[in-house]
């Protein structure tokens, strides 16, 4: 199977099938992450946007139902007031006339002292009357001030938030296009990689990411001279226990595992690193671009083949043309193993 093949065109073909391995599984994180931050940041502005909605109609609320036309208070308790004091002011204006001397009857003396009394007594209620309206009205204007302030603020509230849901959609949008041609390269290499799989130097039950980069690891140190002693090595590891299959079990463990696990250690790490540096760089690209309505789409997707997951892209692909070309060449030149 690979004993015909040059050693050096087994590790080269080893390490080959690692970077692609690497590139799929680094747009596939890539684009998970993307898709898991785009629902996130929708789902956030979409709740704060009703939220804000919501503080709004209750801010109306309030303010329609305190503003309005101030009515002047003026109650039972003052009339009393007022007839209490009048008939006290009645008899003192009665006393007053009898020691005077005013010669009057009696029925106009009782009248008079009424008329009198009360216009006294209303004269001296209306100042505290007008005291406490003013009080009152101060009040009310206060109250109605401080539920304007809430309005305008609520509006300012929700004027953004509408902003910011706007700009969530058009992320939403440049996104899932960015999502979409993710999906299109990675679906390119895995089929550049079947197709490099196809020439049967690693063997079947071996093509997966973390396998192949341990025997890329065996390769690099010279630790065998074909495949069949590299699978051995790597079959023993396992067996040892130093090795586990499995992605996803290797993830999980991941700052625990074994020396010879390094290479997939150190792989992650890289990997890791790009998607965080990637989608970060596409979080900032996707809000500049959310904030320039003007942007066409002919012009966005430009400008996305700029940003580093759109170098990496189109990098990763390229790359796995050109090294299946290569072995295509290398098949014709008869250094291949015939398939």
């Amino acid at each position: 199977m690979g004993n015909s093949v040059e050693k050096r065109t087994i590790a080269q073909f080893v390490h080959d099938a690692v970077e692609m391995e690497t590139a799929i599984y680094t747009l596939k994180k890539t684009r998970d992450k993307c898709v898991c931050e785009n629902s996130t940041a929708l789902s956030n502005s979409k709740n704060a946007l009703r939220e804000a909605e919501s503080d709004l109609r209750r801010s109306e609320s309030e303010l329609s139902r305190h503003d309005v036309k101030y009515h002047y208070y003026f109650d039972g308790e003052y009339i009393g007031v007022i007839f209490g004091r009048g008939i006290l002011a009645s008899i003192v204006v009665a006393l007053i006339f009898y020691f005077v001397g005013i010669k009057i009857t009696i029925g106009w003396t009782i009248t008079l002292s009424v008329i009198l009394g009360l216009i006294i007594s209303a004269i001296t209620v209306l100042p505290e009357i007008i005291s406490e309206n003013k009080s009152l009205k101060s009040l009310h204007d206060n109250e109605i001030a401080e539920f304007e302030q809430q309005l305008k603020e609520a509006r300012q509230k929700a004027d953004y938030a509408r902003i910011q849901y706007d700009n969530a959609e058009k992320k939403d949008s440049i996104n899932k296009y960015q999502i979409n041609e993710m999906k299109k390269v990675q679906v390119s290499i895995e089929e550049n990689l079947k197709r490099l799989y196809e020439y049967g130097i690693i063997p079947p039950d071996y093509r997966y990411m973390d396998c192949v980069i341990i025997l890329d690891q065996i390769f690099r140190n010279d630790l065998a001279d074909t495949m069949r002693e590299a699978i051995k090595i790597y079959e023993e590891r396992v067996f040892r226990g130093s090795v586990i299959r499995g992605m996803d079990k290797i993830c999980s463990m991941l700052g625990q595992l074994s020396s010879d696990m390094s290479a997939i250690s150190l792989k992650l790490d890289m990997i890791n690193n790009n998607v965080a540096h990637m989608s970060g760089d596409l979080e900032r690209f996707n809000q500049r671009i959310a904030s320039e309505s003007a942007k066409n789409r002919a012009a966005t997707e430009e400008l996305i083949k700029e940003t580093q997951l759109g170098r990496y892209t189109n990098e990763k692909l390229l790359e796995s043309n050109k090294r299946l070309e290569y072995y295509a060449e290398e098949y014709r030149m008869g250094r291949m193993p015939i398939r």
